[in-house]
């Protein structure tokens, strides 16, 4: 599934009413549809997080995230009326800036103490994980290795270890640091991508 690069294109938002065709294939897993979908809404998602005052980075991250929960919730959309579509994803790409916002602000205002707090909060529940779940999430791991080209896992697992910056990465790699957290990026959705779909599969 695609999800795009949609960072340095400057195409406005689209006018007149989206294809209900389109919506229709795109929410059934039309790969064609989607990346249709993706390609033209794209840059207007971008754009409208950039205008929100959120750096460029940060904006390819919340489209990023914005695209996802459309993939997730397009099944369930009803289009009412024309417009309703392009309504419905200003209201996403909201309240995914006001999300990002508030997280934002809320890591600032954290302690030293309280980071540490957390940190040992998150290593107590990853060690109450279920072996069935663990197993499962080794297993995402591994078809999103395979999924994917050996730099783009270099990338992602270098920048997880979180011991060099983007650009040293890049210049280790051979690739420019946008395309190192790019990598990044796609590796954690498709990694997300997946396990939402294993979660709904039945028991």
């Amino acid at each position: 599934m695609f999800f795009g690069d949609m960072t340095t294109s400057s195409m406005p938002f689209p006018s007149g009413s989206t294809d209900a065709a389109l919506l229709k294939e795109a929410g059934q897993n039309n790969d064609q549809s989607w990346n249709q979908l993706v390609e033209t809404y794209g840059p207007f998602i971008y754009q409208s997080i950039r205008r929100s005052g959120i750096q460029s980075a940060d904006a390819a991250d919340i489209m990023q995230i914005v695209l996802l929960e459309v993939h997730r919730s397009l099944q369930s959309f009803e289009r009412q009326h024309k417009g309703s579509f392009r309504k419905w994803l200003n209201a996403v790409t909201r309240n995914k800036v006001i999300d990002f916002c508030r997280k934002r602000n809320k890591l600032e205002e954290i302690t030293t103490q309280q980071q540490s707090d957390v940190a040992d909060s998150e290593h107590k529940i990853d060690q109450a994980i279920p072996d069935e779940r663990q197993q499962a999430l080794v297993k995402i791991l591994q078809d999103v290795k395979n999924s994917v080209s050996g730099k783009t896992w270099q990338a992602f697992e270098m920048t997880e270890a979180n011991v060099e910056t983007s650009d040293q990465i890049g210049r280790r790699l051979g690739i420019s640091a946008a395309a190192v957290r790019m990598a990044r990026r796609r590796v954690l959705l498709q990694i997300e991508l997946l396990y939402v779909q294993h979660k709904q599969k039945p028991e």
